[in-house]
């Protein structure tokens, strides 16, 4: 059966059975539903540990084994260092270093879906559950958004398997914390006769037939522009601006792959109800956000950085923004804080020098919009005209092109994997988007800066003017009279990573 399909749909056996497990995740949230989540929390633990691990043996079978290690190895640290300070620095190298060990020992030139592709996000889940225990220990001190999921009672060793297996999420995402996960477990999703909401029905379809829609996008695209077109003679032949447009369009292509997992899975985590975010304290509608990978509607019509980084593997960007950008704030350098968030995202998806390429470019990419945005802020009469109503349409398209352009050449190195197979397609626009991005516009800004008055701190420290660099930095200028918006999301580092790319 699983040759025919790769036959049919041209990929590999591996790729068949992930897009298998992912989908078998809906029927066992329907047994969950109607046998389980009425039963007691050992139970339900029980049970999401056993499919999640099922899933991981028909996905990887012998090579299980890491992922039952890491659970261990989990519980280990809590016992014998959890609550301190030492378990988070430790967490991050034992956690990591276990899967950078794993890219070493499994890399191709291809993308490939191994034992590491699932335990990418076992190694953020476990080490953000150390932390959050470590915050525990000092609860107190924290900031409320820090201390929200901070942990006072650490799990057992069942507890941890759980969390680290439930069949939701344990493939290709989403993330969530502990906390999330234990109010799922008791029931927090539940109405008031302790019973599933109708509304988790209706929100799980939505996201499942967005997610077929997107599978079926993928294949059509990828079969129509594969990859290896764009090292051939006859893409070469097209004009500059043809080529750039190919980028963008087979860019669409290359990350509807990923965004139809993330939607595949959130029909499961909504369907089970960890998705359940409460209810809109303004109009009262049950949301079913809180494991969102990704904002459709922003997805597709966003018009700067910051809506693509709000709608594209929310979950992850949020990690990121927690357990690394937050925790560098003794840095007092938000734009080192940020780099070395990239930095750390790009060693996560691996080895490759495209990762590097692809998360490089996007912090000179944001930080010359946020230079945009603060040039227009310090203009009035600019601001004025560009903010009139009559302009919206206009700002939304052209931002929207820029976004499309930018996205679809910086995403060429992580897309096509090795150095042989991108640098022709990156040259042949002769590097002109890593010029201007990296070179022209930061010269351009630094030279319309206004000389820094004296005892006036630079806004890119953490103390200082943050209300003024908030409105700049987090507000989407293109977007604030052309679109609405539901994501809240304000992290700014991207991930394209859900199924494992090879290193």
């Amino acid at each position: 059966m699983f040759g025919a399909l790769c036959s049919l749909l041209g990929v590999g056996p591996e790729a068949i059975r992930l897009l298998f497990s992912i989908f078998a995740a809906i029927p066992i949230s329907h047994i969950y539903r109607l046998h389980i989540y009425q039963r007691s929390a050992r139970e339900q633990q029980l049970f999401l540990f056993l499919t999640g691990l099922a899933l991981h043996v028909f996905n990887f079978g012998a090579d299980t084994i890491h992922a039952l290690i890491g659970t261990l190895v989990c519980w280990l640290l809590l016992q014998v260092a959890g609550g301190t300070p030492d378990s988070a620095w430790i967490a991050h190298v034992v956690f990591l270093g276990h899967l950078l060990w794993g890219y070493v020992i499994s890399a191709t030139e291809h993308y490939d879906i191994t034992w590491t592709t699932p335990y990418c996000l076992m190694t953020l889940r476990y080490i953000g559950l150390i932390v959050d225990v470590a915050d525990g220990a000092q609860k107190e001190k924290l900031k409320p958004a820090l201390a929200k999921e901070a942990i006072n009672d650490p799990p057992d060793l069942l507890e941890i398997a759980a969390f680290g297996f439930c069949y939701s999420y344990t493939l290709v995402g989403p993330l969530c914390s502990l906390h999330r996960f234990r109010n799922w477990i008791g029931g927090d999703h539940l109405d008031e006769k302790k019973e599933f909401r109708e509304s988790s029905i209706t929100a799980a379809t939505q996201s499942l037939t967005a997610g077929l829609c997107y599978v079926v996008f993928h294949l059509v695209g990828a079969a129509w522009l594969p990859d290896e077109y764009l090292s051939t003679k006859e893409f070469y032949e097209h004009s500059f601006m043809t080529r750039w447009s190919m980028f963008a369009l087979w860019a669409r292509i290359l990350l509807s792959r990923y965004v139809s997992a993330f939607l595949l899975a959130e029909a499961a985590t909504i369907y089970s109800g960890l998705g359940w975010s409460g209810k809109d304290k303004k109009t009262g509608e049950e949301k079913w956000d809180a494991c969102r990978c990704v904002d459709v509607w922003l997805w597709e019509t966003g018009s700067d950085f910051n809506a693509l980084v709000q709608s594209f593997n929310r979950q992850t960007n949020l990690w990121m923004k927690k357990h690394v950008f937050r925790r560098l704030i003794w840095l007092g350098d938000k734009r080192l804080s940020h780099g070395l968030t990239l930095l750390y995202l790009a060693i996560w998806h691996g080895f490759h020098g495209g990762y590097f390429l692809l998360f490089g470019f996007e912090y000179f990419a944001v930080r010359a919009q946020n230079e945009f945005y603060a040039l227009i802020e310090r203009n009035p009469e600019i601001k004025s005209f560009l903010y009139q109503e009559s302009l919206a349409p206009f700002r939304m398209a052209a931002g929207r092109i820029v976004v499309l352009y930018t996205m679809g050449y910086g995403i060429l190195p992580f897309g096509l994997v090795t150095f042989r197979n991108w640098i022709r397609p990156l040259a042949s626009l002769y590097f002109v988007p890593y010029i201007l991005y990296c070179v022209a516009l930061p010269a351009i800004f630094s030279a319309l800066k206004p000389p820094k008055a004296s005892g006036v701190k630079d806004p890119n420290d953490n103390d200082s003017n943050q209300k003024t660099m908030k409105s700049i930095s987090e507000k989407s200028f293109a977007q604030s009279l052309s679109s609405p918006t539901s994501s809240k999301t304000t992290s700014s580092v991207i991930s394209t990573k859900t199924a494992r790319p090879a290193n």
